[in-house]
């Protein structure tokens, strides 16, 4: 049986709590509709690093970028409340594009599949 290691329950409490508070807390429509889509949490519990991820363009990818930078603090403050540890890692957000890029890939293959059928 795999034992877990301690970074990785940390993790899974931190993704819980940040998706909730961007979903039910953060009044900013910068941060509207984003995903939480991984937390890696570096061993010594240090650091948490947030991938997230959304559908936009670019201006949309640099808005949320701002947004999710100027609720960081808040952010942290509320895991402080929420988690019972006695250091808060430092959170840092990374954009996940790899949805964007599987639906690049999805239509490229439609469109070999489509003219397949034509030709």
């Amino acid at each position: 049986m795999r034992e877990f290691k301690r970074s990785e329950r940390v993790g899974d409490m931190i993704h819980h709590e940040v998706s909730n508070i961007l979903l039910f807390e953060i009044n900013d429509p910068r941060v509207e509709m984003i995903t939480v889509t991984g937390i890696k949490v570096s061993d010594d519990l240090r650091h948490a690093n947030i991938y997230y991820s959304l559908i936009g363009d670019k201006k949309r990818w640099d808005d949320a970028k701002e947004g999710l930078s100027s609720s960081k603090g808040y952010i942290k403050r509320q895991l402080a409340k929420r988690l019972e540890m006695r250091y808060i890692p430092d959170v840092h957000f990374h954009e996940d594009r790899t949805m964007e890029k599987g639906e690049r890939i999805d239509t490229i293959l439609h469109k070999l599949d489509h003219s397949k059928n034509d030709g």
